[in-house]
C-alpha cells in the first residue's frame, strides 16, 4: 500500500464527515487503540452507503478513488473491501500523528507490490511487514491477514502491532466500554478520551486559534456522540462538563447562537431543520439532539450532487 492509499483514508473519512462497522465492536481493532488516544472517529461506512445520503457522499469519493486508481495500479479498487474506518488522534496532538485501523476484506498482495512501486521501504514488525514512506512526515501501512489495514506515522503503527502481539497500553477496561457504547448508537461516531484543555494544549494555533482557550470549552471533560443517516439524519451528542451548572450555561449559550444565527435572511431557510433541536442540561452533561429529514438535507446540496445538472452560467 501506498502512500497515496493512507492520504485517501485520511481524507476520505474527512469528506464523509462534512459531507459524514457494520458489525459489533472489531475486538482486534479496539485492542490496537493506544492508552494515550486523545480522539477517537469511527466511521461505519457499511451502514452508512446504503442510505441516500450515503449513496451520493460514496459517489463523490469514488470518482476520485478511481483516478487514484487509474494513475497507480488500474483495477485496483480501494474502497470496496473496507466495512469501517478508526481515525485515532493522540491526547499530544503532535503534527504528523494519527493511527488509522481500517477493517474489512483486503487482498494483501496487489497493496503490498503497490507499496514497492511506491518506493516504499519495507520492514518487518511482529511478524508482519510494514512499509513505510521516508518524507518529511513518514507514513507507514500494514496489512494485517486479510482483514485490518494498521496506517499512520511509524510509531503510532508500531506500537498498534505490538498491541497486537499482546503488549500492554490499550485503552482501559472503561473508555473501552464508552467506545463501543458510542460506536453501537451512531454510524458516524467520535470519543474524546481526555479533557479538551489537556487537547488545547498541543492543538495547532494555526487550526484554531483561541478556540479551544474559552472558560466554556475548558470546562469540558469528555464529548462523544455522532451522526446516524437513514430517512432522518439523528445527530446526537453528549458533553460531559465539571458541574451542572456549567452544563446550564453551554446549553443556554448553544441555543442563544443558534436563534442568532437563524435570524439572517440567508439563514432562514435553515431554521426549519433546527424545529426539533433539543438542547438541555441534565445533571453535568449537557445533551444535544436533532433530527433532519434526508429530504431536507438532500434541497441543500448543489444541483450535481443531487443528481440534477448543474446551472448553466449564462442562465
Amino acid at each position: 500500500m501506498t502512500y497515496r492509499l493512507v492520504r485517501l483514508l485520511k481524507y476520505s473519512s474527512c469528506v464523509l464527515l462534512l459531507a459524514g462497522v457494520a458489525r459489533a465492536a472489531d475486538p482486534e481493532s479496539l485492542r490496537l487503540i493506544p492508552s494515550d488516544s486523545g480522539v477517537v472517529i469511527g466511521i461505519n461506512l457499511e451502514q452508512i452507503k446504503p442510505t441516500k445520503f450515503g449513496q451520493i457522499m460514496f459517489s463523490q469519493v469514488e470518482s476520485q478513488a478511481k483516478a487514484a486508481e487509474a494513475m497507480a495500479k488500474p483495477g485496483l479498487d480501494l474502497l470496496r473491501g473496507i466495512r469501517e474506518v478508526l481515525i485515532v488522534v493522540p491526547v499530544t496532538a503532535q503534527k504528523g500523528h494519527v493511527l488509522i485501523l481500517v477493517d474489512g476484506t483486503f487482498d494483501p498482495a496487489p497493496l503490498q507490490a503497490l507499496a514497492k512501486i511506491g518506493g516504499m521501504t519495507e520492514a518487518s514488525v511482529q511478524g508482519v511487514t510494514v512499509f513505510t514512506k521516508e518524507q518529511s512526515e513518514p507514513m507507514s501501512a500494514a496489512v494485517v491477514g486479510n482483514s485490518l489495514i494498521v496506517a499512520g506515522d511509524p510509531a503510532s503503527v508500531k506500537g498498534a502491532l505490538a498491541r497486537r502481539g499482546g503488549m500492554a497500553g490499550g485503552l482501559d477496561a472503561a473508555v473501552a466500554a464508552k467506545l463501543r457504547g458510542v460506536r453501537a448508537s451512531h454510524h458516524f461516531w467520535m470519543l474524546t478520551t481526555a479533557p479538551i484543555a489537556d487537547l488545547a494544549k498541543n492543538a495547532p494555533a494555526e487550526a484554531f486559534g483561541g478556540a479551544l482557550q474559552g472558560d466554556a470549552v475548558k470546562s469540558i471533560l469528555q464529548i462523544s456522540g455522532g451522526l446516524t443517516f437513514g430517512p432522518k439524519l439523528l445527530i446526537s451528542f453528549e458533553v460531559l462538563t465539571r458541574s451542572e451548572q456549567d452544563a446550564t450555561s453551554m446549553a443556554d449559550g448553544l441555543k442563544a447562537l443558534v436563534g442568532m444565527a437563524t435570524m439572517g435572511d440567508g439563514a432562514k431557510q435553515f431554521a426549519p431543520l433546527l424545529q426539533s433541536l433539543d438542547l438541555r442540561a441534565d445533571g453535568a452533561t449537557m445533551k444535544l439532539n436533532l433530527a433532519i429529514a434526508e429530504e431536507d438535507i438532500m434541497k441543500l446540496l448543489p444541483p450535481g450532487m443531487q443528481g440534477k445538472p448543474a446551472a448553466s452560467k449564462t442562465e
